[in-house]
């Protein structure tokens, strides 16, 4: 995840790397759908990985009611509980870029406090 401050990105060269790596992968998609693998030379310069298993690992994102989400039927009245997408940006107290959209900060949440309920 990349910091949006003020005036821009917090460390910029790893704004600049992580766009080279974001293109990078769309190239390659690009070559997929269009029918083309690896090249025999590609695949022995890949990295190996051995002793492997796949995994699910946690990456920062947003829970929270969207209003007006373009995708999404019950969203329009800001009753639609959703996830977002990896977040790729945070930027300040306003707004993150996720990995599919951009979403502007409503209230954050408000965690009940059940000794002020109890009073």
């Amino acid at each position: 995840m990349l910091l949006f401050e003020q005036n821009g990105f917090a460390d910029p060269v790893a704004a600049w790397q992580k766009i080279e790596k974001l293109e990078a992968l769309a190239r390659d998609l690009r070559r997929m759908l269009q029918g083309e693998g690896l090249s025999p030379g590609e695949l022995e310069a890949a990295t190996t990985i051995s002793n492997w298993i796949a995994i699910d690992r946690r990456v920062p994102a947003l829970v929270g009611f969207v209003a007006d989400h373009p995708d999404l039927p019950g969203s329009l009245q800001g009753r639609r509980l959703v996830t977002t997408s990896e977040i790729a940006v945070w930027g300040n107290s306003e707004w993150v870029r996720t990995a599919s959209r951009y979403y502007r900060f409503g209230e954050p949440f408000e965690p009940l406090n059940l000794s002020e309920a109890a009073k």
